[in-house]
């Protein structure tokens, strides 16, 4: 049962290390028991969320298992970087357990500001991506889609071949499986070349998708983040001294 547990608890971290992936302070200690206790702590709902989580995890194959630990690993660096940005931008100096303080407050505070925004960002993403679709499998029913210039299948080809970053290539695969789940569904009988075709058009406007709600995203966290690092200045630092009127 110990052995069995312990499998559970480091597929218990995985998950919410994927989930507040922002920052290696976030969750309990490492180790079996601590987990056993985080778990047994937890409210009824958050205690059924996490086996659900966990029997996902378990379903999952090893690659995919990867992509999830690389994924979190990627956003925990990139978060304690922007945190410590922060930092350097209110022009705070503070010892070892303040500075610790100011990070834990700073990724806690962002997982707030995030996760609403990441809803959001997938509602919107859900009927662009369903017109996009449907735009073009209009296209494709054509005999013979237009075909724009320096457009080919080998460009799909290269997409393919290419590797991406530690933390995309999840993105990658889902990409992937949403070309095949479109041509599945849009009832095209469409050859090799024209299957190409048309999945290089699907990701050249679903990047145009990303680009439009990136761009959303981005306008949408700006003033939230702005705001939560000019409270943080003054928790941890005080307000500035007033500058002196000139002479």
């Amino acid at each position: 049962m110990a052995g069995q547990f312990g499998v559970l608890a480091l597929a218990a971290a995985c998950v919410v290390s994927l989930q507040s992936s922002f920052g290696q302070n976030s969750g309990p200690p490492a180790g079996a028991q601590a987990w056993q206790e985080y778990i047994q702590q937890l409210p009824p709902e958050e205690k059924a969320k996490l086996e659900d989580n966990l029997h996902r995890w378990q379903a999952l194959s090893p690659e995919e298992r990867e992509v999830i630990r690389q994924r979190a690993q990627a956003t925990r660096e990139r978060m304690q970087q922007a945190a410590e940005a922060a930092m350097t931008q209110s022009g705070l100096t503070l010892p070892p357990d303040r500075k610790e303080a100011y990070v834990r407050q700073y990724l806690k505070e962002r997982r707030e500001i995030e996760e609403p925004l990441r809803k959001e960002m997938q509602q919107r993403r859900k009927p662009l991506v369903e017109e996009m679709t449907k735009n073009l499998d209009a296209e494709f029913a054509a005999a013979s889609p237009n075909v724009d210039p320096g457009e080919s299948e080998a460009k799909f080809q290269a997409w393919q071949q290419h590797s991406p970053p530690p933390g995309r290539q999840g993105m990658k695969k889902k990409i992937l499986q949403e070309i095949d789940d479109a041509v599945r569904n849009s009832g095209l009988n469409l050859d090799d070349n024209r299957r190409q075709l048309y999945a290089w058009r699907y990701i050249q406007r679903r990047r145009k998708i990303e680009q439009q709600l990136h761009g959303e995203l981005e306008a949408k966290r700006k003033p939230l983040v702005d705001a939560l690092v000019e409270r943080l200045r003054g928790e941890f630092g005080g307000s500035p001294s007033p500058t002196p009127p000139s002479l």
